[in-house]
């Protein structure tokens, strides 16, 4: 043996073997181990193993417990293993670093609140053996912006994704049967939702607090869908999403029903070609631009025969709009709190204006009206506190209630020698001056 008389360097690399009875607490049955909580709750990331041994005895994690990591503010990331099953009800409740998680495709079941109130949540990726999602699991991750659901989902508790406010997209598998009171209550960014015809069961409130547009393969409206919001039953091999803007197919024409709710910019083409088939756009849908707040240019095209109900509702940066000849109807709350717009010519085929249409555009300055119009609706103009003149043609046989409620700096000129029976004794009840016999 030669002895080293040189410097000698010794580096040393080794991995400190940690007892999971170290990190967690545990409730054991039989060969499996539940998961009841954390020991260090300022840990930053957790890695749960699959199988442990306590007192010589090896068990496979199957669970995770009600309420283990709950409020586990510090907790960004944690690993699960393949041998869990179940997700307990409130277990990352107010983990409110949590950012991202994906379950293994060996979870059946996401409790009730199980990621309630993690506010930093922005995905999460469920496994194709997941079939349910208890009550409350994902309420107020207000940083959740999409979610897919597997084909083995078929239950969707109450109040699942209630609050979501930053939630744009969620895919429903055909495999769904239920969904539960206000599930999407407060979704504020989802503008639209494929709703499967595998459905049979849905609670009060849905989709509460929403505008928000339905797609289905249920031509009809069945009995049990139990909701308030626009409905489009179709052919969803004739509905697309086209610069991110939906069209579905209704009558041999398209309508535009819902777009990204972040557009500044917007130029609805005259025509959209789905599945190799060109169809006219003829309709602007329900609500389809409605609290786009950033939206400051649309240019609609010419074959538009109606704008519906609330599609420019809140739209607060508007400013101007050119509408198109072809234009025959503007429907109830269409331009309601449409703040910024200041002046609108209505086209000369525009036959009606909805309760409501303009109401609370604060800055409209002036409005022309043609001979077509013959009913202006219930509130139409309602606070418009800017509106200086209007001409009413002679045309118009009915107005509504309130239609000029509170449009104190108006002056409203009538092509009319008088006011006729059948407008409502209340649609001047500001005393607005009128002047009769206007040419």
């Amino acid at each position: 043996i030669t002895p080293i008389t040189a410097n000698l360097v010794l580096t040393a690399k080794w991995e400190e073997a940690v007892s999971a009875e170290v990190n967690f607490t545990f409730e054991l049955s039989e060969n499996n181990a539940i998961i009841t909580g954390l020991k260090d709750k300022t840990a930053t990331e957790v890695i749960i193993p699959s199988k442990v041994t306590i007192n010589n005895v090896e068990y496979n994690v199957t669970s995770i417990g009600n309420g283990a990591f709950s409020e586990c503010d510090s907790l960004t990331s944690i690993t699960l293993p393949n041998s869990l099953t179940t997700i307990g009800d409130y277990v990352f409740y107010n983990c409110k670093s949590l950012s991202s998680i994906t379950l293994p495709n060996s979870v059946t079941s996401i409790g009730n609140g199980a990621f309630c109130e993690c506010n930093s949540l922005t995905s999460i990726t469920l496994p194709n053996s997941l079939t349910s999602i208890g009550e409350w699991a994902f309420w107020s991750c207000y940083s959740l912006s999409s979610i897919t659901l597997p084909n083995s989902v078929t239950s969707i508790g109450n109040g699942a994704f209630c609050e979501c406010s930053s939630l744009k997209s969620i895919a429903l598998p055909n495999s769904v049967t239920s969904i539960g009171n206000e599930a999407f209550r407060g979704c504020d960014s989802l503008s639209s939702i494929v709703l499967p015809s595998s459905v049979i069961s849905i609670g009060d409130g849905v989709f509460g607090w929403s505008k928000i547009i339905i797609f289905t393969d249920a031509l009809t409206k069945p009995d049990c869908w139990n909701f308030e919001a626009d409905y489009y039953g179709c052919d969803l091999n004739t509905f697309a999403t086209i610069n991110e803007i939906s069209y579905v197919v209704k009558n041999g024409n398209a309508i535009a029903a819902s777009c990204n709710r972040l557009l500044e910019t917007v130029i609805i083409p005259s025509k959209v070609t789905i599945n190799n088939v060109e169809y006219n756009v003829t309709s602007i849908g329900n609500y389809l631009f409605y609290s786009c707040k950033s939206l400051s240019s649309i240019t609609l095209p010419s074959g538009v025969t109606s704008i519906g109900n609330g599609a420019f509702s809140e739209c607060d940066s508007l400013s101007s709009i050119t509408l198109p000849s072809s234009l025959t109807s503007i429907g109830d709350n269409a331009f309601e709190y449409c703040t910024s717009l200041s002046s609108i010519t209505l086209p000369s085929g525009v036959t009606s204006i909805g309760n409501n249409a303009f109401y609370s555009c604060s800055s409209l300055s002036s409005i022309t009206l043609h001979s077509s119009v013959t009913s202006i609706g219930n509130w139409a103009f309602n606070n418009c506190t800017n509106l200086k003149t209007i001409i009413l043609p002679s045309s118009i046989t009915s107005i509504g209630n309130y239609a000029f409620f509170n449009c104190y700096n108006l002056t409203i000129y009538c092509e009319a020698l008088s006011q006729p029976d059948s407008w409502s004794v209340d649609w001047n009840c500001s005393n607005c001056p009128v002047v009769w016999g206007h040419k």
